[in-house]
């Protein structure tokens, strides 16, 4: 699943964007690491309002201030630097009241430079429950949305839209007279009548959701900003909604089956010469499949794979698991399976990952299945978030080309589907060389001298 952070760093390595700040809460944002980690950036800045001074996470914080809200610290900012916008992207995550929302929307706007981005959290809500203006300590996006509705329908001029992934990445980009989309005046009054509302908003924001978000899906800004996509890809169709905005549907293309000697990029372990590797490619990480559950409650994708870092993101359901399968075909005689798993997101709770190699879906499903250690498995280890751990899959029998590679997240019974964003990558297989043959001499007879010693 792409995550608020992948967004920003996508669009600044397609935009060449070198100056980012963050704009967020002690509560929020919990993404500076993404940022200050990417040598992409020549200035990676982080503004904390409602923020005590004794506040530290172990990351460097620019502007500090102990307001409630972010203006008056931008404002000083903004004269501070003689009133010339500082940033080429800019990542606000709010705290999720409609104040702070919307004047943290118009204080980026202020230190933004012409054709430059903000990248906005929590803008997609997917239950009324989450979006409300009270503040809760599960779950909550507040009424986030409703700012950045607001603000799109003040700025039709701007570039924006909503990416349906993390609780909606909205995008708006800092340009001129582009008349990208401008709503009806019927669905504006609809809008300002649910607002004012006794009942509220969400209702009317449910069922127009994708007009006033301008709502694409992970794999439409991949198309569109991510890198420039393989033949492996699901190729994308803008099509335009009845009502005049934009719309995405997805047109799935015949999909190349990868060979052997395509799927595997084979090299020599170096601290291992008598063992042979082999890394799986990404172009073969995106051929995969989601394989259980059949069917996803969840608006959010329970596998995506994201590009920029060559990863699989996987989304655990509240119950059972989600499983995958690379549909590569392995090269005979593999013996070990391993991959490299992490739970992204800080405030995740433990999940646990499996890997299994199995000829079919349902000989997978039943080795995960089962309490007991699967002869060709990792069985089920626990992983807490912020934790890369190896996942490795010894075989008591080598894998034969006809068997698959499985990959599996749930969540445990104590655990919570909140924040579950899960990541699998740098898949390798390892082959026990084949014993080399040694020449053996063959015994020399010794000659025997006739006669007694004398």
């Amino acid at each position: 699943m792409l995550s608020k952070y992948d967004i920003v760093n996508c669009l600044a390595e397609k935009f060449d964007f070198r100056s980012v700040l963050e704009i967020s809460t002690p509560t929020t944002g919990a993404s500076f690491r993404a940022l200050s980690n990417n040598s992409h950036y020549n200035r990676c800045d982080r503004l904390v309002y409602n923020c005590d001074s004794w506040f530290s996470d172990g990351f460097p914080v620019s502007y500090q201030t102990h307001d409630i809200f972010s203006n008056s610290i931008v404002s000083a900012i903004h004269t501070m630097n003689g009133s010339s916008p500082l940033y080429d992207i800019i990542f606000v995550d709010s705290f999720h009241s409609y104040q702070s929302s919307i004047l943290d929307l118009y204080s980026a706007l202020l230190l933004l430079k012409t054709g430059g981005m903000i990248v906005v959290h929590d803008c997609n809500p997917l239950s009324a429950k989450i979006a409300q203006p009270e503040v809760r300590d599960d779950e909550w996006c507040g009424v986030s949305y409703q700012a950045f509705i607001d603000f799109r329908l003040a700025h039709p001029d701007f570039l924006s839209f909503t990416v349906d992934t993390d609780y909606g990445v909205g995008v708006i980009q800092k340009v001129s007279g582009s008349a990208e989309w401008c709503a009806d005046d019927q669905l504006e009054l609809g809008w300002r009548a649910a607002v004012s509302g006794r009942s509220g908003p969400y209702n009317f924001f449910h069922k127009n959701r994708q007009v006033l978000l301008g709502l694409i899906s992970s794999s439409s800004f991949l198309e569109k900003f991510g890198p420039e996509p393989g033949d492996h890809l699901v190729r994308l169709q803008q099509l335009s909604a009845s009502d005049g905005a934009p719309a995405v549907d997805v047109a799935a293309l015949s999909v190349p089956t990868p060979t052997p000697t395509a799927a595997w990029e084979v090299v020599t372990v170096a601290l291992d010469d008598d063992q042979t590797s082999a890394v799986i490619a990404s172009s073969v990480m995106g051929l995969a499949r989601q394989v259980a559950p059949s069917a996803w409650p969840g608006r959010v994708p329970a596998v995506t794979f994201l590009a920029p870092s060559a990863q699989l993101g996987v989304h655990p359901p509240e119950h059972g698991l989600t499983a995958t399968v690379i549909p590569a075909e392995l090269p005979s005689g593999i013996t070990r399976v391993a991959g490299q798993v992490a739970t992204v997101h800080p405030e995740a709770t433990v999940l646990e990952y499996a890997l299994v190699v199995a000829p079919d879906s349902a000989s997978a499903l039943a080795a995960l299945g089962s309490t007991a250690r699967p002869p060709s498995g990792s069985g089920w280890i626990a992983v807490p978030p912020n934790t890369p751990t190896s996942i490795v899959a010894e075989m008591t029998v080598p894998a034969s080309p006809a068997d698959r590679i499985y990959l599996a997240t749930r969540v445990p019974p104590e655990g919570s589907v909140s924040y579950a964003w899960a990541t699998w990558s740098a898949l390798t297989i390892f082959r026990d060389p084949p014993p080399i043959a040694v020449a053996v001499p063959a015994p020399v007879a010794k000659s025997r001298r006739n006669g007694r010693r004398g």
